[in-house]
């Protein structure tokens, strides 16, 4: 029932990010942030170990000095790499083929090694990564929509975002890359979830976090 407080704040600044958890009393984290998009983690890789595994770390600094001690990790699928047997789940072998994979197992082992560490001082934190897919939608109640504008959306879009900007005119054409995969027209077939049922997944992770417990999910 509080108003959403917004702060602007690169989260890779630690000590800033442990005075605004002090300030705002947080008790659990939801990390989100981080860039997410495999072919620019190819040319530009530096900024993805940055913003993913460096701020993930600074992150945990901030929530130990802070005291607070539940965390939710938005990962990846991607940090299963190409793996030769589906379906992909929990025990799926972990194999990154891109940075922007091995940047977010990178920040996932982090995240193992703290909770670890802090159990064995018996101090209580708790922490669940989440291996996200494609994640798609918009808010059913049309509070906020899904069409991504920023600069590395144009270069490397999703296929709802790039047949939005076919329908707007910002793209001349609507490609499908691929034509060789083992697929009934040789496209890629991939699996998606709506971002209400992340959100709701999120929510019930709230409840589940309690003492040193590390949950994952695909």
């Amino acid at each position: 029932g509080q108003p959403l407080h917004f702060a602007q704040l690169d989260v890779a600044r630690q000590f800033e990010m442990a005075a605004l958890l002090r300030e705002r009393a947080v008790e659990l984290v939801v990390h989100f942030s981080g860039n997410a998009y495999v072919g620019e983690s190819m040319v530009r890789p530096e900024d993805y170990f940055q913003n993913i595994t460096v701020s993930t770390v600074a992150l945990l600094r901030a929530m130990g000095s802070a005291g607070v001690s539940k965390l939710i990790f938005s990962s990846s699928c991607a940090t299963f790499g190409s793996p030769t047997q589906f379906p992909i789940t929990e025990q799926t072998p972990q194999r990154p083929t891109n940075p922007y994979g091995a940047a977010k197992l990178q920040a996932e082992q982090a995240i193992i090694a703290y909770v670890k560490a802090r159990k064995r001082e018996g101090v209580a934190f708790s922490a669940a990564l989440l291996r996200y897919f494609n994640v798609v939608g918009a808010d059913p109640r049309g509070r906020i929509g899904p069409h991504l504008r920023h600069e590395a959306n144009k270069l490397y879009p999703r296929i709802v975002d790039a047949a939005y900007d076919v329908v707007l005119g910002l793209r001349p054409e609507l490609r499908v890359m691929g034509s060789s995969y083992p697929t009934k027209d040789g496209s890629a077939a991939r699996d998606y979830i709506h971002v209400t049922d992340l959100v709701d997944a999120h929510v019930k992770l709230m409840a589940a976090l309690r003492g040193n417990s590390l949950l994952y999910y695909n």
